[in-house]
């Protein structure tokens, strides 16, 4: 496991529902997960969603964005190895990258809503 797997995120909404997780997008918690819903907080939280398996396709090859680590196997390892940044502030942002282009994430959770998730795009793919 890298650095990126012990730094982590934590994203709430004010009244008791959050998400959480590690720079490497690797759940390592059994709280790490992008949408936890506190039915009465601050007990009953669910998990309603661990996470999304993002990828992109570029010049006809599938490039994973994600990481998952069952047991002490690690599979999908690729994602964060194209990471260019991860900022934290306002909300988690991750920028992945190559040469020819860059993909935006960022996730987000104003207050008193449940949550959202943004994407954007520089550069040419395809």
């Amino acid at each position: 496991m890298s650095d990126l797997d012990t730094r982590e995120w934590l994203l709430t909404n004010g009244l008791g529902s959050f998400a959480s997780g590690t720079v490497s997008d690797i759940r390592t918690r059994t709280y790490h997960g992008w949408l936890f819903a506190a039915k009465n907080p601050p007990y009953e939280r669910t998990l309603l969603l661990s996470h999304l398996e993002a990828s992109l396709e570029v010049s006809g090859s599938v490039i994973g964005l994600g990481a998952n680590i069952w047991g002490n196997v690690q599979i999908e390892r690729g994602g964060y190895e194209l990471l260019r940044s991860f900022d934290i502030n306002p909300v988690p942002k991750w920028i992945w990258g190559q040469d020819s282009w860059q993909l935006t994430r960022q996730l987000v959770m104003p207050y008193g809503l449940v949550g959202a998730e943004e994407w954007g795009s520089v550069g040419s793919v395809g």
